[in-house]
């Protein structure tokens, strides 16, 4: 079939050849245009897949290259661990070690294995594999063999070198984290390049589509210009033949059918001529019989209702008259819009309704629906900001006359905003256009727009009034007259209710504050009778608002003097009187409704108005009763803490003294004295012991280090330390002390010393006998007590209760004291050493007591996490030594004394009585290659350096030095940690010749441990 029968037999074919060649070939240009965009789209497209898919690839690389380098890590950082742990259980035989080393040993096993098959590179396989040969042959030669014979207790004889040690499976780590490291830097080097090449590619693509749719857009626009161009000149040749009345104009034949319409009919009532040609003109003017009754007279004017497009009506004024065209009789209808007209009239009579409305909310609500009607617009509306009580702005809208519920309105980007911006403000059409983001607009489909702000009395805006039209708006003088008229009274009718608002607010926040102040307080009027209470004050009275009000102060306010216990009555009438507080200066006791007694502060003030008139009186208590405790509590800690320095400073010298006389003693009875003077050192020994308990007692109350602590059972600690204590005595003991009682982290000889004591205080109140309940228990607090002065956490609790007659009340606030005693022959340091003790333990302790029934100790002591030792004392003979001593210590008779203690057991002992000599010898004796295996040094020295400056001084010329510090003050932080200060170790004074023998021989059997880091530990010297 030749080319030239296409179009006959496919008609599709030629509709498609005539469109391209019309206009002389631009829809040719189009369609090709459209395709080479669809095709560039394509390759876009295309290219993007390509290069995600690539993006996807590289990133999977990528990740397994990170996870490589992480499990590396991971294997060599527990490699570390698992030395340390190795090395640790070697040196200690700790379970927790060897737990940890197995531990890690199962991690590097688990991370190597995992690692392996994620390693694609030959090389790096190499390396895992020579990693993991390297941990097996140091876990069978030479780790695992080391930690069987530590634990069967053997020594391993002969021990084969390992072919791989702990540095080499440490480097092999090393070597292959640094390998992986490689790997990502080259991974993310890699990466980076590919993105940058992708984006030069995408910006090259991206600039190509972009030129080829601006060159395709502007052959576009010069098409369409040239029609726009030809349209325009025939639109303009038509309104100059119209424009001769602005009044709308119609021809109508003798069956009232439309035959044509000028642009002024068009813009009135809406409708195209387009649409209209042909159409009956009652379709415009919608009146029963108006054509008919009209055309039979043939000559009329009138007003009738038109209809605007949407069935909208509307007044107008027509003038029809009958004319003859070509010998057919057709009908002229000259057409004025009297709706302005018929709108002022309705406006004034609306006006007058409007501003005589009653005031408040809905007085609002009413102007804007008389506004609605009075300008019959589709819709008014009112946007009110936001105010400080209610920040939000809201939006109300009236259409036709019927009133919208009030919503939140966002003012960005509307016409709203430009009415606040620049005043009032006219769109008579295309206003959706300009404010495209506009929620009223969009949602009404307005075309035209009036709006006036609101301002207040300061001329700051505070809203904005308006109407809204789907039309365009033509005049607009009557409108803006009318919104004018309405925003005077609307704005402040806004400004009245904000007032309203603002105050409402206000004495909202004040109830807010007085429910929720700390004190309590109370107001009452003039006559004293109570008008308020806020929460605290119901609590601290009894009294609920509603059962206090109107009842006179007195009656609701309970005051007594502290000390007199006499009611404040003619104080509370001087407050209700002249608002001023005079008689109650000091806190007083303040009596609830239920009996329940609390110190309290009590301040007043008249409240008085603008003139300065009196309203009434605010009452505001203050609870001091915790405050008053507090402070108790701080002036008997001030009490301690005064006697410190002078107990520390006669316990040191004290125990000096006891040295010397305690160790010529056992070195008297190790003499093999005759049968009687054995006896009375014997005795003189006792006494001693006596002694240095007193001394001991004086230590607790002395600043220094935190009592030497340990996990203690206290279940156990005073069973034995009371069975113990009241063995011979008349009293009974009925223990309950549960095994399930945690243990704590305490001093068990300072512990002991308070449950000492207590049973023994108890045992003085009960001289006839009588019962003494122990108890012990479990403690765990979520919260902090205030009644109990503890936090919240785990806590034991133990209580002593005896029967005896019970501590007087005047009594009770000072047994804790120091020296405080009612007993004749007592030192008053008993409980004060206890309450000393337990709170260098970070404890509380509490007593309670009636007359006649007895009283009650409680100790409250913080938890320990850590499981009790069990320990064991073995006695040994004092071994036998060799090596040279040097002892420094001011007095000479301890110097002599350990002279005579040492030397029998194989030591040769250099005495100095201040460290300058000391030091001197030492280095002398380093000097001379025979330097000495062990210093004994004396803490304090008077006048000259002490020990601790010492043994940092031999520490720099030798830091293998081996010391032991000796002193009067146990509690010294330096003796309680005295490896943290380059100590060896520690004896406190005063000490027996057999427990210093010990001693030295357990120092010098230790190894010697250089590098030890010094602490400044701030402590009090004596």
């Amino acid at each position: 079939m030749p080319p030239s029968d296409l179009p006959s037999h496919f008609p599709t074919f030629a509709k498609i050849r005539k469109w391209l060649a019309e206009d002389g070939g631009v829809s040719r240009r189009l369609l090709w245009s459209a395709c080479c965009a669809v095709v560039l789209i394509l390759i876009v497209a295309a290219v993007f897949l390509t290069l995600a898919w690539r993006s996807r690839q590289d990133d999977t690389k990528r990740a397994q290259a990170y996870e490589s380098l992480r499990l590396a890590q991971a294997a060599e950082s527990n490699i570390a661990h698992l030395d340390a742990a190795y090395r640790a259980y070697l040196l200690t035989k700790q379970p927790l070690y060897f737990q940890r080393f197995v531990r890690h040993r199962t991690r590097v096993h688990q991370h190597l294995t995992t690692l392996l098959p994620m390693l694609t590179e030959s090389a790096a396989r190499d390396q895992v594999r020579t990693l993991n040969a390297h941990f097996r042959e140091w876990l069978d030669q030479s780790a695992l063999p080391e930690i069987s014979a530590l634990q069967s207790g053997r020594e391993r004889v002969g021990r084969p070198q390992a072919s791989a040690t702990a540095d080499d499976l440490r480097a092999s780590a090393s070597a292959l984290v640094r390998s992986r490291a490689a790997v990502v830097e080259q991974a993310a080097v890699a990466s980076d390049r590919q993105r940058a090449l992708q984006t030069v590619g995408l910006v090259l693509l991206g600039g190509l589509g972009v030129t080829f749719l601006i060159l395709t857009s502007r052959a576009s626009y010069r098409i369409f210009r040239d029609h726009l161009r030809k349209a325009e000149s025939a639109l303009a040749q038509t309104h100059s033949i119209i424009a001769t009345t602005l009044d709308g104009v119609l021809i109508v034949d003798d069956q009232g059918c439309i035959q044509s319409m000028n642009p002024s009919a068009e813009k009135m009532f809406g409708q195209p001529v387009e649409k209209m040609l042909g159409q009956n003109i009652s379709l415009l003017i919608p009146q029963r019989l108006f054509f008919h009754d009209v055309a039979s007279v043939g000559r009329a004017t009138l007003t009738v209702m038109g209809q605007r497009q949407g069935y909208y009506p509307f007044p107008i004024e027509i003038s029809l008259s009958e004319l003859k065209v070509s010998g057919r009789r057709q009908f002229c209808a000259i057409i004025r819009d009297v709706t302005e007209r018929k709108r002022g009239e309705e406006t004034l009579k609306h006006i007058g309704l409007g501003v005589t409305a009653a005031t408040g909310e809905e007085f609002v609500r009413s102007l804007l629906k008389q506004l609605s009607k009075a300008l019959d617009h589709d819709r008014a509306f009112l946007v009110e900001l936001g105010s400080e009580g209610d920040p939000r702005t809201m939006l109300t809208v009236a259409e036709k006359g019927e009133l919208r519920a009030s919503e939140p309105f966002d003012l960005q980007n509307t016409a709203c905003a430009e009415v606040l911006a620049k005043g009032y403000r006219a769109h008579l059409a295309g206003v959706r256009v300009e404010f495209p983001e506009d929620p009223l607009l969009a949602e009404a489909e307005a075309e035209g727009f009036l709006g006036i702000p609101l301002a207040d009395h300061r001329g700051v805006a505070i809203g904005v009034i308006g109407i809204l039209d789907r039309q365009p708006l033509s005049d607009t003088g009557i409108s803006e007259s009318t919104l004018r008229i309405f925003a005077a009274r609307a704005a402040a009718e806004v400004e009245r209710k904000r007032s309203e608002e603002a105050l409402a607010a206000e004495k909202e926040r004040l109830a807010v504050t007085l429910r929720s102040i700390g004190d309590g307080c109370l107001t009452i009027d003039n006559e004293g009778r109570v008008l308020t209470l806020n929460p605290i004050a119901e609590r601290l009275t009894g009294w609920s608002q509603d059962a206090a009000a109107n009842k006179p102060l007195a009656e609701v306010l309970h005051l007594l003097d502290e000390r007199t216990r006499r009611p404040c009555q003619h104080a509370l009438q001087r407050i209700a009187t002249s608002g001023t507080p005079d008689g109650i200066t000091l806190p007083a006791v303040l009596v609830a409704r239920d009996g329940t007694e609390r110190l309290a502060e009590s301040s007043s003030a008249p409240i008085r108005d603008r003139n300065g008139r009196k309203l009434g009186v605010v009452i505001v208590l203050r609870d001091v009763t915790e405050r008053q405790k507090a402070e108790e509590e701080r002036q008997k800690a001030e009490k301690l803490e005064s006697l410190g320095v002078v107990a520390g400073g006669i316990a040191h010298d004290f125990n000096n003294i006891l040295t010397t006389i305690l160790g010529n003693i056992s070195l008297a009875l190790a003499s093999n004295p005759e049968e009687q003077v054995a006896t009375r050192l014997a005795t003189a020994r006792k006494a001693i012991g006596r002694a240095q308990e007193l001394a001991g007692q004086l230590l607790t109350f002395a600043k220094g280090g935190s009592p030497v602590k340990q996990p203690t059972s206290i279940a156990q600690l005073i069973h034995d330390t009371v069975s113990y204590t009241l063995r011979d005595s008349r009293t009974r003991c009925h223990f309950q002390l549960p095994d399930s009682v945690w243990p704590v982290d305490a001093d068990p000889g300072q512990l002991a010393q308070v449950i000492n004591n207590l049973a023994i205080n108890a045992e003085q109140a009960m001289p006839t006998g009588g019962s003494l309940h122990l108890t012990a228990e479990n403690l765990e607090l979520h919260t902090d007590s205030t009644s109990l002065g503890l936090r919240a956490g785990k806590w034991v609790r133990f209580s002593m209760q005896d029967e005896g007659a019970g501590i007087p009340e005047q009594y009770l606030k000072k047994i804790f004291d120091p020296y405080f005693t009612t007993k004749p022959k007592s030192s008053g340091l008993g409980l004060a050493t206890a309450y000393s003790i337990v709170k260098n333990h970070s404890g509380v302790i509490l007593a309670e007591s009636r007359a006649g029934h007895g009283s009650v100790f409680t100790v409250c002591l913080p938890a320990s996490e850590k499981k009790v030792q069990a320990l064991t004392v073995k006695d040994a003979p004092v071994p036998v030594g060799n090596g040279r001593v040097l002892v420094l210590d001011d007095e000479e008779a301890i110097c002599m004394l350990v002279t005579c203690a040492l030397e029998p057991l194989g030591y040769e002992v250099t005495e100095t009585q201040d460290a300058l000599t000391a030091i001197g010898k030492y280095q002398e004796a380093m000097n001379s290659g025979r330097k000495y295996d062990l210093v004994i040094s004396d803490l304090t020295i008077p006048g000259g350096m002490g020990g601790q400056e010492a043994i940092q001084r031999l520490r720099a010329l030798d830091p293998s030095v081996r010391a032991i510090v000796s002193s009067g003050y146990a509690n010294d932080p330096v003796m309680s940690r005295y490896e943290d200060f380059g100590f060896s170790g520690m004896i406190a004074k005063p000490y027996e010749i057999d427990a210093l023998g010990r001693k030295v021989a357990e120092v010098l059997a230790q190894a010697a441990k250089p590098g030890v880091i010094f602490h400044d530990f701030e402590r009090r010297s004596a």
